[in-house]
């Protein structure tokens, strides 16, 4: 009986270890991302907006970053959670980002909000 304990014990640790690899997936900047929340602080600002439809983002493999709410290709490259973003149309960006629960949250580096400002993304 206590040989039934032990071995039930011991396959039952490792079933109760085992990794889950879809809760544990790697989060990676490449891929398109849909906009689904903005943030704007201070006492002008709005708090956290839900916004529906929001602006895309695709992020490709070899450096191009295309949006819908830009009339060109542009490149970025990134490292140690910053962006730097380059829009022919548009300008020069450069954005700190982080992955918070599968999703990714960017804040512009010289913008323009003093009580913080960010936007949330999804990974679509």
């Amino acid at each position: 009986m206590k040989t039934q304990i032990l071995i039930f014990s011991i396959l039952f640790s490792f079933i109760a270890c085992s990794s889950d690899d879809n809760s544990s997936e790697e989060q990676t900047l490449l891929g398109n991302w849909q906009q689904t929340a903005s943030f704007e602080g201070g006492p002008q600002g709005n708090g956290l907006m839900q916004i529906n439809n929001g602006r895309t983002l695709n992020f490709d493999i070899d450096g191009v970053i295309t949006s819908n709410s830009r009339n060109c290709e542009g490149t970025f490259s990134y490292n140690d959670n910053i962006i730097e973003v380059d829009f022919p149309c548009f300008g020069f960006t450069t954005y700190d980002y982080e992955f918070i629960d599968g999703q990714m949250k960017l804040t512009e580096q010289d913008s323009s909000c003093d009580e913080g400002c960010y936007s949330i993304y999804t990974k679509i």
